[in-house]
């Protein structure tokens, strides 16, 4: 019989939990970083040649399609807070919780690993 995923459940330990999404939350802040420092250069870059261009008499429209990085380890960090801040030593998750918070598999991960593959690409 195949249990529907609302009613699904497991109990974790609160200190194992905890370090999981601490180490989650350090591989997102890491490849966030990675993406910054990319992005930060292509729109330097992306400036200059327009500076130069607008200085050579040159009209023209601008705007920019360069997506900023989104961090979003403040999702994390509310988590982790609540965790240290939870009485017991485990933590009932349900199937919900138990991909956010384990498998890293958040309501935006697609979207983020999305924006920040523009840059890592190149960053490697």
């Amino acid at each position: 019989m195949r249990m529907r995923q609302e009613t699904l459940q497991t109990t974790m330990d609160k200190s194992e939990l905890l370090a999981i999404i601490e180490a989650n939350r350090d591989n997102h802040n890491e490849e966030f970083d990675r993406a910054v420092e990319v992005y930060r250069g292509r729109a330097v870059d992306e400036l200059q040649r327009t500076i130069k261009r607008l200085g050579d008499g040159e009209t023209l429209d601008l705007h920019f399609t360069l997506p900023k990085p989104v961090n979003y380890s403040n999702e994390y960090n509310t988590v982790i807070g609540m965790l240290k801040h939870h009485q017991g030593s485990s933590i009932t998750l349900d199937y919900d919780e138990y991909q956010r918070f384990v498998e890293n598999k958040w309501e935006w991960s697609a979207h983020f690993a999305a924006n920040s593959q523009v840059y890592l690409a190149e960053y490697e």
